[in-house]
């Protein structure tokens, strides 16, 4: 069992990773990609289900709303902070699976296209 701030993670058998509250949402997220809920007083691992497009999401009820977030935009957001108009999240290793905190990074449009130009 992990505790981190005021949650506590349960039912975790993953490997230890550097956890972090993702700001203004009752939700946890690992370096390597992964995603509490922070019920109360304890956390629980959620699902992440690919959208049309390959990215991962999952869903959270907040207050008796559904919600849908995608995994790469809760990691930055709780490592590196808000995105900023006009900024992209990038996969540096084009695998829309991968959210490690490693493989992502705000960029701007231009820098997300060239990267996937250099590619080609």
């Amino acid at each position: 069992m992990v505790t981190l701030d005021r949650y506590t993670l349960t039912h975790y058998a993953g490997p230890m990773a550097n956890w972090r509250v993702v700001p203004g949402l009752p939700l946890l997220v690992s370096d390597e990609g992964e995603v509490c809920s922070g019920v109360k007083m304890f956390a629980f691992p959620l699902r992440a289900d690919p959208n049309i497009k390959g990215y991962l999401r999952v869903r959270v009820v907040i207050d008796g709303v559904r919600y849908r977030y995608f995994v790469h935009h809760l990691v930055l957001r709780a490592f590196v902070g808000p995105r900023l108009p006009g900024m992209e999240t990038n996969h540096d290793d084009f695998d829309k699976t991968n959210n490690r905190l490693s493989n992502l990074a705000y960029v701007t449009q231009k820098e997300n296209s060239d990267h996937y130009l250099a590619t080609l």
